[in-house]
């Protein structure tokens, strides 16, 4: 019904949700956010094709798969950052598969286009094709 008001009133949604589900089926672009900051934006086939900030390719990993029923589904490690008291280096650094000593000793990465229409807020991006 949302997308059928949508089209009729010729509007727009934000959607808040951590159910990526519903983000594939309702969203044409996503932001991810991650402590309080948006770490990557895409169209929504591209983010799910090839998500390139480590925290949206763990939230993907995460997910049950119809295509593999007995894989193991792994949660993201660790605990996210007291919102009180934020580093100022990348919230996700404590969690991160990708981490380097640039990410512990620089400031927090902005966003960049990775791509045309592909933004993400990390020094160790996800590899192009979607891959750790």
């Amino acid at each position: 019904r949302i997308r059928e008001l949508v089209k009729e009133q010729n509007a727009s949604v934000l959607l808040i949700t951590h159910d990526m589900g519903v983000v594939a089926a309702m969203a044409n672009d996503v932001g991810v956010i991650y402590a309080g900051n948006v770490v990557e934006d895409a169209g929504v086939v591209p983010l799910f094709r090839r998500p390139q900030h480590p925290y949206t390719w763990s939230l993907l990993q995460a997910l049950p798969r119809i295509d593999e029923p007995g894989k193991r589904i792994e949660p993201l490690p660790g605990s996210p950052p007291d919102m009180i008291k934020l580093p100022a280096e990348c919230p996700f650094l404590p969690r991160c598969f990708k981490a380097q000593n640039r990410c512990r000793t620089d400031p927090k990465p902005r966003l960049v286009e990775i791509e045309q229409g592909h933004m993400v807020a990390c020094y160790n991006p996800v590899v192009p094709d979607g891959n750790a």
